[in-house]
């Protein structure tokens, strides 16, 4: 185990993965197989939120994590677009019909928070707003930590490995799968089943 902290319950957490000791996942973590880098602008708040699926990301090579601050820019480079659903003043690419490699994507950029910490986020990023948008849809979350506020709203998690078809996307799938009964028995302080 990489150490541990503390959590509110006085229950041990791994610094690696987040969960609890008990249910720590670090032994069973492998490679995403992204076609892709990940980019996430990470809400501070998120960094109390045990529940955030960032964690499970971040245990992966291919995905970086940026801490979100208000005055700094981001600055987007060529092949980049952002995960984010479609607004009004947007269109975006819906992925049931579409492949990532057809894209050509390089980095993906994705926005950790609560459905209006993630607004705000994108508010004060506009080079990252004005990205081409990627959306997916017709999905049932399989999250069970957070209540939605939207009714076609995903975890980070499950939105990113929503967005990619090729070869990889049922051992992604099963891989997460992995991690959510991990996740559930560290949230009820047990070694998973």
């Amino acid at each position: 185990m990489a150490g541990t902290l503390i959590d509110r319950a006085g229950m041990p957490r791994c610094r690696r993965c987040k969960l609890r000791e008990v249910a720590c996942f670090c032994e069973s973590v492998q490679s995403l197989n992204l076609p892709f880098e990940v980019h996430i602008l990470l809400h501070p708040l998120e960094l109390k939120r045990p529940s955030s699926s960032v964690f499970f990301l971040q245990l992966d090579s291919q995905v970086n994590v940026h801490l979100y601050q208000r005055t700094e820019l981001i600055t987007p480079q060529p092949g980049d677009a952002l995960l984010y659903p479609e607004s009004v003043e947007t269109s975006s690419v819906h992925l049931d019909s579409l492949t990532t490699a057809s894209l050509r994507i390089k980095r993906l950029w994705l926005l950790e928070g609560t459905w209006q910490e993630a607004a705000k986020m994108l508010a004060k990023q506009p080079l990252i707003a004005s990205l081409p948008r990627i959306s997916v849809s017709d999905q049932e979350s399989r999250y069970p930590f957070r209540k939605n506020q939207r009714g076609d709203g995903l975890s980070t998690a499950e939105a990113l490995l929503a967005s990619i078809d090729d070869e990889y996307r049922q051992d992604r799938n099963r891989y997460y799968d992995c991690y959510l009964r991990h996740a559930v028995a560290s949230m009820n302080g047990h070694a998973p089943c």
